[in-house]
C-alpha cells in the first residue's frame, strides 16, 4: 500500500515463528536441525514438529466460541432496548403529545408553562419516537458494543484465514525438502499439517457471517448519523453519513491509531465549507470494510490535527456500487447492490 502503513509480523513469517522453541536440543542433532534452521518446535503431542504460528493459530481458534456469544449476546441486548422502547413510546406517547400541544398553547412567560415542561420531561425520559431512539445514550452504547463485536469477529476470521493459508503454504515448502524430511524419518516423527484445521476453517466462516452482513448498525450521536467502518482489517472508526459527501475523509487519530504513515503521502487542500480549507493527505490502497461490503483500493483523504473537529465522513459516492437504505427505527443501514 502507497500509505506505508507497517505491515504487523502476524502475517509474515519471520515474526510469526520467530518464537523460542521450549526446548534448545542437543547441538548437531536432527532436532537441533529443525529448531535453528527452520523454527520449528515439536508439539505437545510428542511425535509432530510444528511451527510456532501454529500454537497462535490454535490459540485463536479457541477464542471464537467466546465471539460468537458475545456477538449474539450484544444483538439480543440491542433488539431488547428498541423493542422496550417501542413498548414505552406506545404507551406513553399520547400523554408526549397532549403535553407539547399544552406547552405550544401557552404564551412563554405563562405561569402554567414550567410545570407542564416538568411533566413532559418526566413522561420523556429514557423513551424516543422509535425514529430517533438512537439519540437514547443506552441505545448508541448498544449499537457501538454491537459493533464492537462485529468488527473483533472480522479481525479475528482475517487472520486466521491469512495465518491458515501461510502455515499450508510453508508446511508444503518443508515437507518437499529433503533435510527436513531426512531429520523427521531420523527421529521418527512427522510434520504437522492444516488438514485438521479444515473443519475450523470451515466454522470460522460461519461465524463470519454473524458480522459480514448485508446492514450495518448506525447510531446518532454530535448531530449526525455515525457508521462503524472496519479500516484495512484492523482498526475500528465511525465515519459520519454525510448523504452527499464526496470521497472518504478520516481524521488523523484515525490514521494514527491504524499505522499510517503519511510522509509519502500527496497533499492537497480540501474544502470543509465556505470559510474553512484544510491541507491534508490524500492516501491510496486503504480497504474499508462495512457488513459484507468491502471498498479495496480506495482513496482516502486524512484531515490535519486541527481537523479534528470536523471528524471522518463518507457519503453515498464512495459505496457507488450499492444502494445505502437507512430503517431508523431498526438502526440499520442496508446496502443493496446497484443496478448496472
Amino acid at each position: 500500500m502507497s500509505h506505508g502503513r507497517l505491515t504487523i509480523g502476524l502475517f509474515t513469517l519471520a515474526a510469526a515463528i520467530a518464537i523460542a522453541s521450549p526446548a534448545i536440543a542437543a547441538p548437531g542433532s536432527d532436532a537441533e536441525f529443525l529448531q535453528r534452521e527452520h523454527r520449528l518446535r515439536l508439539g505437545k503431542g510428542g511425535d509432530k514438529w510444528e511451527l510456532a504460528l501454529e500454537a497462535q493459530f490454535r490459540g485463536k481458534l479457541k477464542t471464537l466460541p467466546t465471539l460468537r456469544a458475545a456477538i449474539l449476546e450484544e444483538s439480543r441486548a440491542l433488539s431488547r432496548r428498541l423493542r422496550d422502547n417501542r413498548l414505552a413510546w406506545r404507551a406513553r406517547q399520547g400523554q408526549i403529545t397532549s403535553l407539547r400541544q399544552s406547552i405550544a398553547k401557552l404564551s412563554s412567560g405563562d405561569p402554567r408553562r414550567d410545570a407542564l415542561e416538568r411533566r413532559l420531561r418526566d413522561v420523556s425520559r429514557g423513551v424516543a419516537n422509535p425514529e430517533q431512539v438512537s439519540r437514547l445514550p443506552q441505545v448508541s452504547t448498544s449499537v457501538s458494543r454491537l459493533s464492537a463485536s462485529r468488527h473483533q469477529v472480522l479481525r479475528s476470521v482475517s487472520w486466521l484465514r491469512s495465518s491458515f493459508a501461510l502455515l499450508k503454504d510453508e508446511y508444503s515448502r518443508l515437507a518437499a525438502d529433503d533435510d527436513v524430511r531426512s531429520a523427521l524419518a531420523a527421529l521418527k516423527h512427522g510434520l504437522s499439517s492444516t488438514e485438521r484445521y479444515v473443519d475450523d476453517m470451515r466454522a470460522a466462516a460461519e461465524l463470519e457471517k454473524l458480522a459480514a452482513t448485508d446492514w450495518v448498525p448506525f447510531y446518532w450521536r454530535g448531530g449526525v448519523w455515525k457508521l462503524p467502518v472496519l479500516l484495512d482489517e484492523e482498526s475500528s472508526i465511525s465515519l459520519a453519513w454525510v448523504e452527499r459527501h464526496q470521497g472518504i475523509w478520516i481524521t488523523y487519530n484515525m490514521a494514527e491509531a491504524a499505522g499510517w504513515d503519511l510522509t509519502q503521502a500527496r497533499r492537497r487542500v480540501v474544502k470543509v465549507d465556505q470559510e474553512r480549507t484544510l491541507n491534508a493527505w490524500d492516501v491510496d490502497g486503504a480497504r474499508l470494510q462495512l457488513g459484507r461490503v468491502k471498498l479495496a483500493n480506495v482513496t482516502v483523504t486524512v484531515l490535519p490535527p486541527e481537523g479534528e473537529d470536523i471528524g471522518g465522513r463518507i457519503g453515498s459516492a464512495a459505496l457507488s456500487a450499492v444502494t445505502p437504505t437507512a430503517r431508523k427505527a431498526e438502526l440499520r443501514i442496508y446496502f443493496a447492490a446497484t443496478p448496472a
